[in-house]
């Protein structure tokens, strides 16, 4: 990402969501991405469907790890916490 590009999205409210959002991809291994997709970001919350209740719960497991990789790419502290929701995933 240029730096332009990284400027934007910290400025605005809906650009950071969505730079939260396309940092998943980033910061998850190509398994965990074959099985979530990250929705959106709301209140601090990033919202993320998974394929399972056993991915749910897997996941919960690297949350904070997750954040952090997120946060540091970002460059600030965008997710606070991240929800897991069971649904179907399609590519």
């Amino acid at each position: 990402m240029t730096q332009l590009l990284r400027d934007i999205l910290q400025e605005n409210k809906t650009f950071k969501g969505l730079n939260a959002v396309l940092l998943w991809d980033d910061v998850v291994d190509s398994k965990i991405q074959k099985h979530t997709r990250a929705l959106k970001l709301q209140r601090g919350a990033l919202y993320v469907i998974v394929d399972n209740a056993i991915w749910a719960q897997e996941l919960n497991f690297f949350k904070q790890e997750i954040m952090e990789k997120i946060n540091g790419k970002a460059g600030r502290k965008i997710v606070k916490d991240i929800r897991f929701k069971v649904g179907g995933v399609k590519e």
